[in-house]
């Protein structure tokens, strides 16, 4: 199982910080048309699942935001865990415990790609 974090990871939203900060969602939600996937994601996410990796976000963002993406893209995503899934939010590992659990998935066989 690979779990990628989405924020600044998959996706530039640094111009989208401060409303992310100020949990103003409705205005990040409205500017995510403007944020540009990194290069090389798509054709990653297509290729790991080619492979047969199950693949999950988990983000501290609401999981609206990744499943955006996800929607829009068709990226091979089975998960998204955002913030509202978990009681812990990152850093805490809750939302990693909690996709491997989903996923039937070990700490051993897992991976997660982050900033």
């Amino acid at each position: 199982m690979i779990i990628f974090d989405f924020d600044l990871t998959l996706v530039d939203t640094q111009p989208v910080e401060e409303l992310r900060t100020a949990r103003q969602w409705r205005s990040v939600m409205a500017r995510l048309p403007e944020r540009k996937v990194y290069d090389g994601v798509h054709e990653l996410l297509r290729d790991l699942d080619s492979c047969g990796q199950t693949l999950a976000i988990v983000t501290k963002s609401p999981d609206m935001v990744a499943r955006h993406f996800v929607k829009q893209y068709q990226w091979p995503i089975r998960m998204v865990l955002g913030y509202h899934q978990v009681s812990r939010r990152k850093p805490d590992p809750e939302a990693l415990l909690v996709a491997m659990q989903r996923a039937g998935a070990e700490p051993d066989e897992t991976l997660h790609v982050g900033d």
